[in-house]
Formats: C-alpha cells, structure tokens, sequence
C-alpha cells in the first residue's frame, strides 16, 4: 500500500528570528527563488548546470531523509516560501522495497521538486536494495528491453504512479497533495525538478528515463522537466543503456550529477557484479595542490573494480577519526557520501547555510591537498574508466530510443 502525507511550509517571517543577536541571519536565502527556476541564470541546454539550482536541490536531496514538515521548512529558508508537500511512500520487505519521495510545489504552483530519500543508515532494507544487482532486463513502451538495477528499478516503479498522479494536479493548477480545501487559484507548473543523493538519485534518474520512455508522461509533463540534478549517485544501468540516454539531450542533456572527493557510491555496482555506466553531465569536487573546486569531468567515473574496496571505504571512516591516521592516502571514503558534504560545498561563496549561520570556509592544510591529490590520482588509476564521452554517446544497435 501507497501512503501518503502532506505538509505545508511556513511563512518567512515565522523563521526570521527576534534579538540583535541575530539580525545577521537572514531569511531567504534567495528572494527571487521561484523565478530563478523557472528560468535559470544558465540555460541546461549549454550544459551548464545552474549553481543556485545546484546547491537548492542539494538541500532538497539532504533533507529528503527528514519528513515533509521539516522539509518544507528548508525550503521556505530557501526562498520557497509556503510550499506544499506530498510525501509518497511504500515498503514491501520481502521485495527489498523502502521507498519515499517528496513532491515540493511552490506557493504560486510554478515550480515543483520530486526530491526522493536517498540509503537510510539504519534501514536494512535500503541495504538490500542497493546490493540487489543482478541486471535485469526491462521493456519499457514498444522498445528493446533494457538491462537496469533491479532494486532501484522497483522501488521507483512502486510510487511512481502516485507520484504522476501528483505532477498531474500541478500541470492543471492544482495542489500536489489533492487537498481540495487548499485554494487552488495557483499557476500551472512550469518547471519540475528531479533530485536525490545515493539512492535517491539512482531513483531520480530512472523517473526521468521512465517519463522520456512514456508517450502519456513525455507528451503530459517531459515538457516542463526543467533538470535532474543527483549527488553521490551509483550507476542505474549497463553501457548500453547510458551510452543510449546520453545520445538523447532530453535526457543526458538534462542530468547533472555531482561527485564529491572520494565518494565511494558513484563507483558502484563494482566491476565485479557486471558492467556498469552513468549518463548525464558530472561535476567532480577535486582539493589539488593549487586549489579546491567543481570541475567538468571529460569522462564520468569509474566503477570500482572490486567490492571488497567497500569494506576499506567503510572502514576509513572511524580511522580518519584518529588524528595520527588522517594524513594516510584512503582511495575512496564513505564520509565523503555524506549528504551534507555536497551542500557545504555547492553553496554560494559567502552566504550563509540553510540555518543563517556562515558555512565553514576554511581552506585544507597543505598536507591534506597532498593526500587529497594522491587520493584522486589514486582512483584515477585503478578504477575502470569508461570510454570517452564522445564514444559513450553513441547509441547501441539493439536498443531504440525516440529522442527529440
């Protein structure tokens, strides 16, 4: 069974804080939010993803792992004041299904957000889901089957009709959560946003490719998918199938996926379990000697050859703990998933966090550059690289696929 919550997000002056003490925090963040996503300051058709919308959706993708209320309430610090919430989930345990997205509609009803929960911790389930990767060959519509991540796949297929039913409501103006008590004189939806972090964003990705592979959804609402922006994503699908979605702007033209440091997830499934691939634009947080920043990749990351690297990257977290073991090269660390990495990092120089207090910004230690650097290199190396991003777009013979 689906459930199904709502949430409404409160108003900008109830978050503002009183007291001189804090009249250096401001909220919003952005005050022209809403119209900045309707229209970002860089068209997705430049391959340019836009930095507000970048780091707005990884505060989405973080707090998606907290209920719609809280959710909401980040927004509204955002600028998305009053926003509307519909949390859709469903768990079947048997089938390794624990799946949660949130759909955020904005006040006036221009812009909406599907932010879907990424790998609970505590979760078993998660966990099952994300090691379920024997590839299974999906037909969508009338084309050639296609090879994708069981797990993912199930647990987008679940609500995914829930979650149409929403968007529906929102291209005719209406509430997403179908509260017919809410005042419904609001606009169309002109602009909707996919986002997730680890799982989250593998589900993100598949909805995408679900709504280019349906007549009914492409012709309904694939107009208004303005992006798809995921964070610590793993790979949904086989080459074929990415090389496929890459060839297709309507779909490899509108994913932006954010890779930070050592990030262990974007590498998975492991070589190993089979043959893997990303599609989509990626943004790689590099610390070099010189500098730290986002960079364009020239090809996308690496599966990790062997799934036993994960019990290293696992392990790395309690040793970095320890100061005297810092400083020792660890090719992939699981702390550098941790959702909140991606938004310190994606936020505007000199704003301040989703809490009004100033982001850390101090710059890494001459040492932790030069592990930083060898850490890079390191995976570099050793992973399995995919072919260039020219090769990659080439579409596969046996798969068809209607681009515009």
């Amino acid at each position: 069974m689906v459930f199904l919550d709502s949430s409404a997000g409160p108003s900008f002056e109830a978050l503002r804080p009183t007291g001189a003490a804090s009249s250096d925090i401001r909220f919003p963040m952005y005050g022209d939010l809403v119209d900045r996503m309707v229209k970002p300051e860089i068209d997705p058709a430049t391959s340019e993803p836009d930095p507000l919308t970048a780091h707005v959706l990884a505060v989405a993708a973080g707090y998606a792992y907290s209920d719609g209320k809280t959710l909401t309430e980040m927004m509204t610090r955002l600028g998305m004041e009053k926003c509307t919430c519909l949390t859709v989930s469903f768990r079947n345990d048997p089938m390794f299904v624990a799946s949660t997205a949130h759909v955020i509609q904005s006040e006036d009803g221009r812009v909406v957000v599907v932010a879907f929960r990424g790998t609970e911790p505590v979760n078993l389930i998660n966990w099952l889901t994300d090691i379920d990767t024997a590839q299974h060959k999906v037909r969508l519509h009338e084309d050639a089957p296609i090879d994708v991540h069981p797990g993912f796949y199930r647990n987008v297929r679940a609500i995914r009709y829930k979650l149409r039913e929403a968007l529906l409501r929102a291209l005719a103006g209406k509430p997403v959560d179908g509260d017919v008590d809410t005042p419904t004189d609001r606009a169309p939806m002109e602009a909707l946003y996919l986002t997730g972090h680890s799982l989250g964003g593998a589900m993100a990705a598949l909805l995408a490719l679900l709504v280019r592979r349906d007549d009914q959804d492409e012709a309904s609402f694939g107009g208004a998918l303005a992006a798809v922006y995921t964070y610590g994503q793993p790979m949904v699908g086989s080459p074929a199938l990415a090389a496929t979605c890459d060839a297709d702007p309507g779909l490899g033209g509108r994913l932006f996926r954010y890779v930070y440091e050592g990030d262990p997830i974007p590498g998975m499934p492991s070589r190993d379990t089979g043959r893997w691939g990303h599609f989509g634009q990626e943004r790689h947080y590099v610390t070099g000697l010189l500098d730290e920043r986002w960079q364009p990749s020239t090809s996308n990351v690496g599966q990790i050859r062997f799934v036993g690297q994960m019990a290293v990257a696992f392990g790395s977290f309690g040793l970095s703990q320890l100061l005297v073991l810092q400083r020792i090269p660890v090719l992939y660390r699981i702390d550098d998933h941790r959702p909140h990495h991606y938004i310190e990092k994606l936020a505007p120089k000199g704003a301040v966090s989703e809490f009004g207090d100033h982001v850390y910004a101090i710059p890494p230690a001459p040492a932790v550059r030069l592990r930083r650097t060898v850490e890079h290199w390191g995976r570099r190396v050793t992973s399995i690289r995919p072919p260039s991003r020219i090769a990659a777009a080439e579409p596969s013979d046996d798969l068809s696929f209607s681009a515009d």
